[in-house]
């Protein structure tokens, strides 16, 4: 019989290579000889959210918050709940997550990042109290994700989107800035920094951080759309290819607020 923890290490790792129906077979065997093991079940709810089957990716991990209330469960349900665009859950989930385990960093990098979401495809610099407040509770949680762990890339991706929704892209470019130099073939974070660049008005280095994310992840649509606008040319021809993302849907939604990719 195999090993249920080989069996998630295994399905892990697949996971990470994005080989989802191998990882889905993996995890499997681990359910099979207990179909209620909590860290299985979040498991398998990371694979669904990762292939973007949102609706069985959230009952996935509520099963496994169910079978085992930790704040890494905490964390997948608002990590879910994030990517379905309920902010308002995924706060709540946090929140939860963090009366057990109020040092959990990624917690406090997915709470910024919720707080953040519903204020990034907002062009106005109007103020806003609405959104100072967003924005105050997004900047206070990715602190203290930094302060926790200071060599977390997401931490200061998260403190780059608070300072976004504050209109600060001088900030916002800092930020990340930091964050490439501690992982500097980093896919989402060069999705980003080409959002924030385009905003910026640098078309040309926005396009080198597109080409980048581009070469990491040739699967991705997204860098290839925008380098084909800033460009002009036609020749980055792919069919279009749906990808789940951890963090970048923060690029698109800057990208999709800009009229032009200089409209900054």
């Amino acid at each position: 019989m195999v090993d249920s923890d080989d069996a998630q290490q295994r399905a892990r790792h697949l996971l990470t290579l994005r080989r989802l129906d191998d990882a889905r077979t993996a995890v499997g065997i681990a359910l099979a000889q207990d179909p209620n093991d909590g860290p299985s079940l979040r498991l398998l709810a990371e694979i669904e959210l990762a292939d973007d089957n949102l609706d069985l990716a959230r009952e996935l991990a509520n099963e496994a918050l169910t079978a085992l209330p930790d704040p890494t469960s905490f964390l997948v349900l608002a990590s879910v709940e994030r990517r379905r665009e309920d902010f308002a859950a995924a706060i709540h989930a946090c929140e939860q997550g963090l009366s057990i385990d109020p040092d959990d960093a990624a917690l406090h990098v997915t709470m910024s990042l919720a707080w953040s979401g519903p204020w990034l495809s907002e062009q106005s610099s109007t103020p806003n109290p609405r959104r100072e407040v967003a924005a105050t509770a997004a900047s206070k949680a990715a602190a203290r994700a930094l302060d926790l762990d200071p060599d977390r890339p997401n931490a200061h991706y998260a403190a780059a989107v608070a300072q976004l929704v504050q209109h600060d892209t001088l900030g916002a470019a800092k930020a990340l800035e930091t964050g490439l130099k501690l992982q500097p073939e980093w896919v989402e974070g060069h999705l980003l920094m080409g959002a924030i660049r385009a905003r910026q008005g640098m078309i040309k280095l926005s396009s080198r951080h597109f080409a980048t994310a581009g070469r990491l992840n040739p699967m991705n649509e997204l860098p290839l759309d925008q380098l084909r606008q800033m460009r002009g040319r036609s020749r980055f021809r792919r069919k279009p290819t749906a990808q789940p993302w951890w963090l970048a849907p923060e690029a698109r939604a800057v990208l999709e607020a800009d009229q032009n990719l200089g409209g900054r």
